[in-house]
């Protein structure tokens, strides 16, 4: 039986014979007779760029067909197939199929942990063999190998060897951050039972002691602040609480920051945000503030009538050591009652009426 198979321009043949490998095929028609015997042709993809390289492969290789190559144990390899990464290679031996198109092979060394690979390249590089870590510029990393510290990384981007190590990166926010410490039942110096709404600001300045100091930096800061405020309210009565909060929250920052410090941690601020009283010592204290300002509003009252009194009381003593200035006073008030009515009518006694009345002998003689 007479069989016939066609090698396209980009593939190579291998012809198995009874299962064993007998024949390379380039290019081309190939024909052969079975006379009892099975026959089987595996095609190679020229354009694929590369072919594992086995010794049976090997053996029938024609020279020149394409460019051997072997990637070591400790190695790990990017093709480049017309200037463009196609595909990353592992530990083994290949051959490069050069006829196609020009290629290129780039060979990255996994005995060194920080590896120098671009970026596109990063992109076909299986996890098994690299850790691509990013930075940004507010994070800080810590990079673990097998168990201890190796460096500290600052804003990146990292391409990090695994291979034969153990790697642990921890990365770290070092912007500004908040807690809320929200709905504390608490009692106070004077048995109020209440509820306090806390925020703490903080920033992580040192990014080790951060990590090795304290298993979850968030719950200890919670922690440490829930007890403080617990220690600080029941120190105080309502009253302290209402008119000093902003002086009992600098303490409570005073006594948190050491602890702080112990976990690489800078205690920015810390606020009272909500005091809330039950509601029956609510209203309690409402009536209290009203009933104060009611009576300092009386206060204020009975200086301002004793002021004007006594103001009233050193004018009279004036006006009576000097009539003149009394009579002028008196004028002055007519003139004021006279501006705000038609017709005024003035009724003296006798001897202002005469005095009013008389007219001197010069006076009288001008008249006429």
């Amino acid at each position: 039986m007479r069989t016939d198979v066609i090698i396209q321009e980009n593939e190579r043949g291998l012809l198995y014979k009874d299962g064993k490998l007998t024949r390379w095929l380039d290019a081309g028609r190939h024909t052969w007779w079975n006379f009892g015997s099975t026959f089987e042709v595996r095609k190679i993809n020229l354009d694929g760029g590369y072919t594992y390289l086995t010794a049976e492969i090997e053996r029938l290789l024609p020279k020149n067909a394409g460019e051997l190559a072997t990637i070591e144990s400790h190695e790990i390899a990017i093709l480049e197939i017309d200037n463009r990464p196609h595909s990353m290679l592992r530990p083994g031996r290949y051959i490069l199929w050069t006829e196609r198109f020009p290629t290129k092979l780039h060979r990255y060394d996994l005995n060194e942990l920080f590896l120098e690979i671009p970026e596109d390249h990063r992109k076909l590089i299986a996890n098994e063999f690299v850790n691509n870590q990013s930075v940004l510029p507010y994070q800080q990393a810590l990079l673990y190998v097998n168990g201890k510290l190796e460096k500290t990384l600052d804003a990146g981007n990292y391409a990090l060897s695994v291979w034969r190590r153990k790697l642990d990166i921890r990365l770290l926010d070092l912007r500004e951050q908040e807690i809320q410490i929200v709905g504390q039942e608490v009692m106070t110096r004077d048995k109020v039972s209440l509820r306090l709404n806390l925020i703490i600001k903080y920033k992580i300045h040192d990014a080790q002691r951060s990590v090795e100091s304290v298993d979850n930096l968030y719950n200890a800061i919670y922690s440490e602040t829930q007890m403080i405020a617990r220690s600080f309210i029941a120190g105080h009565t309502v009253d302290e609480l209402l008119e000093s909060r902003v002086e009992i929250a600098t303490s409570m920052r005073a006594e948190l920051e050491p602890r702080s410090q112990e976990w690489g941690v800078q205690i920015v601020r810390t606020d009272i945000k909500d005091i809330v009283l039950p509601g029956e010592m609510k209203q309690l204290l409402n009536r209290v503030i009203e009933a104060e300002k009611e009576a300092a509003a009386n206060n204020i009252l009975r200086r301002e009538e004793t002021a004007a009194t006594r103001s009233l009381a050193n004018t009279a003593k004036m006006l009576e050591r000097n009539p003149t200035l009394l009579r002028l006073k008196e004028l002055e008030t007519w003139k004021e009652i006279a501006g705000k009515v038609q017709k005024l009518t003035l009724i003296t006694n006798t001897s202002d009426l005469s005095n009013l009345l008389s007219i001197s002998p010069n006076n009288a003689s001008d008249d006429e």
